[in-house]
């Protein structure tokens, strides 16, 4: 079995390609949860703490390897914290043309280069923000690095570049599952283990017609487990742990 990137909801494994430890961005959107945050640490191989994300870090008594950013949104107190822990710091200033991700992501990949990338608190707050976080991850594969996922307890989205096919084994099945081109077009894709299948087809960024599908019980080999693949694109794959009572999610595990 190739190795996999573990996440307290699901293990995903791309058997095409060796999987290292990612390196894990901790940026400054929403929050992670402690415990999450936590658990997923131990799976990484450095910690880089992007402005805000020193707080969450700080929450959850981890370290990070580096603080990238300018200072702008993390308290005084973190910040003495940052000081004080002997982390390495690249302060830069506030007015620059990329922004704290951008940077932590392009100091990534001079450091670990061809290395995966994690990203939690990349979630929550201004669409703005949240388009860039998503496009900046697309646009790091320029680098030399690859994205493998934005992730917290609520919203997961993993990153596909074809031709490549990913693994994936819940241990939470997720209310809605959903496939999003992120480049102009996704060609070749297929997925299995949910109730509205895809067997090759294609899709385009400006025709998102793939989202809101359902993880089937036992769908694959009796497990709780989808596989997709495709050919060629930038393809992701988003998973829906948000809501959470039956009614918005009747397929969630009791």
């Amino acid at each position: 079995m190739a190795p996999k990137l573990r996440l307290p909801q699901v293990d995903a494994c791309k058997p095409t390609r060796t999987m290292e430890s990612p390196v894990l961005l901790v940026a400054g959107g929403r929050t992670p949860d402690v415990q999450w945050l936590r658990s997923v640490a131990q799976t990484s191989c450095a910690i880089l703490a992007v402005d805000k994300g020193a707080e969450y870090c700080k929450k959850a008594g981890l370290v990070p390897y580096l603080y990238v950013g300018d200072k702008d949104s993390a308290g005084m107190d973190v910040l003495q914290w940052v000081s004080g822990a002997g982390m390495e710091v690249l302060e830069f200033s506030s007015e620059k043309d990329l922004t704290d991700l951008q940077l932590a992501l392009f100091e990534t990949a001079k450091r670990f280069p061809g290395s995966g990338v994690l990203v939690t608190g990349g979630w929550g707050g201004r669409f703005d923000h949240l388009f860039s976080a998503v496009f900046s991850m697309v646009w790091s594969c320029k680098w030399g690095i690859s994205p493998l996922g934005m992730a917290d307890e609520k919203e997961i989205l993993l990153f596909l570049q074809g031709p490549e096919r990913i693994i994936l084994e819940f241990r939470e099945v997720p209310c809605n599952f959903s496939l999003l081109a992120l480049s102009e077009r996704c060609g070749g894709v297929s997925v299995e283990g949910v109730r509205w299948e895809l067997h090759g087809e294609e899709i385009l960024l400006d025709e998102p017609y793939a989202v809101s599908n359902e993880v089937l019980r036992g769908g694959v080999e009796n497990k709780d487990r989808v596989e997709v693949s495709v050919g060629e694109g930038m393809l992701g794959l988003y998973l829906d742990f948000w809501s959470k009572s039956q009614e918005d999610c009747p397929r969630q595990p009791s």
